[in-house]
């Protein structure tokens, strides 16, 4: 008995004693502003942005804006976004649907019924498939169209594993912010 208890120790000691190579992932770690600019019928003023943005670029913190589809009609918040992004700021989307954004993709919007933000109307999950995907394609192809290519990084309320599939197949999304996980909405 006492040898075996030696033979260990003289083992424990000696893989002690060897230093040998041990291998793990790095773990990146980082931060970014995530800024959601809904279209002006939701606010008014661009020195609302602009104080957001100051707030960021004066601590030099990456910042990331993710815009609505409405947004992209907006000439004047559309070019202060291209001023930021010039300064290394993201643009990206946030998947919420508008009547707009329906109406684009000829897809049926609820109208009259309800106050816009219920789940079924601005989730894109309270639409068919079909009409998810036609009205994500018609929201990249818009945003393509402006910015010059497609965006790397979606967010929303709540993103429904048919929605974040399709943008990361079809679009390439390499990053997806769910704000909230929440199935419904705050009304």
């Amino acid at each position: 008995m006492i040898k075996k208890i030696t033979i260990i120790c003289l083992l424990l000691i000696s893989f002690l004693l060897n230093p040998f190579s041990t291998f793990a992932l790095e773990s990146q770690s980082f931060i970014t502003i995530v800024n959601l600019v809904r279209g002006r019928p939701m606010w008014s003023e661009l020195f609302l942005l602009k104080k957001h943005a100051k707030s960021s670029h004066d601590r030099s913190l990456p910042v990331t804006w993710l815009i609505q589809y409405n947004v992209l009609d907006d000439e004047d918040v559309i070019d202060l976004l291209k001023t930021y992004e010039e300064k290394g700021d993201e643009i990206g989307v946030f998947l919420e649907v508008s009547e707009d954004l329906a109406t684009d993709s000829k897809t049926p919007y609820i109208l009259g019924s309800g106050d816009w933000a219920r789940a079924d109307k601005v989730f894109f999950s309270g639409y068919e498939i079909d009409e998810r995907k036609r009205m994500i394609d018609r929201f990249m192809e818009k945003f393509e169209e402006i910015f010059g290519y497609y965006p790397k990084s979606v967010g929303a309320w709540y993103i429904d594993a048919v929605t974040l599939e399709y943008v990361v197949e079809k679009f390439d999304v390499i990053a997806a912010i769910d704000c909230a996980d929440q199935y419904a909405t705050d009304g």
